[in-house]
């Protein structure tokens, strides 16, 4: 789960990435971890709508999440939004940009 998280951290930190190189492997690489997709209920439940949604709140509230299967479980399914509900979004957009490098960091810090 770390090296996934430093990876994937590296990627949506670089600003050249694509969009495909965040979605080549990146289904099979979750469900390889036995990541969960939840359609992000276990982190609403937990901490609230806010940070499901808005980089911002996620990041206010990063620190306080401990449980690497809930945020991988968030990670996974807010990818899975973008790239198949959302017909507009864009992972590499600066507010998703953001919410995926800031839960990547945490997740980075309570994989190690």
């Amino acid at each position: 789960m770390n090296a996934f998280a430093k990876k994937y951290l590296a990627l949506f930190e670089r600003a050249d990435t694509t969009e495909e190189d965040v979605c080549r492997t990146f289904a099979d690489e979750c469900f390889a971890l036995g990541i969960d997709m939840d359609l992000g209920r276990s982190l609403v439940e937990s901490y609230g709508k806010e940070p499901w949604l808005d980089a911002g709140a996620l990041k206010k509230i990063a620190d306080e999440i401990s449980d690497a299967d809930v945020l991988a479980s968030a990670i996974f399914s807010k990818w899975r939004y973008i790239t198949h509900w959302s017909f507009s979004d864009s992972c590499m957009s600066s507010d998703n940009r953001e919410w995926f490098v800031t839960a990547f960091r945490r997740l980075v810090e309570i994989t190690e």
